[in-house]
């Protein structure tokens, strides 16, 4: 009786407990560094960058696409929205690279105050979170979504 009232806690914590993560936002926002001379680009541009078919800005030096961890509702909202992909879509693409040798996923940061510290260090980083940021450090980007 002890055991089976146990497996019920448990069961009630993994069910009724949300993420820490979780958002009820529906928007994205794309930031960078503010010392990256991006403004805006193109919503095919953005995917081919978070799926690292373009790896290099402009300037020549190496993008540093940074993603937030699968079970955050605003990856899930970038994959369905930027990359037209599930989530489950672009974790097969992610093992076929891997395992053809060609190419890793972005870094994960596991929050958006992580993302957010990675980003005004890195000019070449970009990333999404679920609000504009309130730092002159870091600047939001528009996305233009094609119809």
């Amino acid at each position: 009786m002890k055991r089976l009232l146990t497996i019920f806690l448990l069961l009630g914590v993994v069910f009724f407990s949300e993420p820490s993560m979780a958002q009820d936002s529906k928007s994205i926002t794309i930031i960078v560094n503010s010392k990256n001379p991006v403004a805006n680009m193109k919503r095919t541009k953005l995917s081919k960058i978070f799926l690292k078919k373009i790896t290099k800005w402009e300037d020549g030096k190496e993008i540093i696409p940074i993603d937030l961890p699968a079970n955050s509702t605003i990856r899930k909202l970038f994959s369905k929205k930027v990359l037209k992909k599930n989530l489950s879509s672009v974790n097969n693409y992610w093992q076929q690279q891997l395992f053809s040798g060609r190419n890793i996923p972005p870094t994960i940061k596991e929050s958006e105050n992580e993302i957010l510290t990675f980003v005004k260090a890195n000019k070449n980083a970009i990333a999404y979170v679920s609000n504009p940021p309130d730092t002159k450090d870091v600047k939001v980007i528009t996305i233009e979504f094609d119809n």
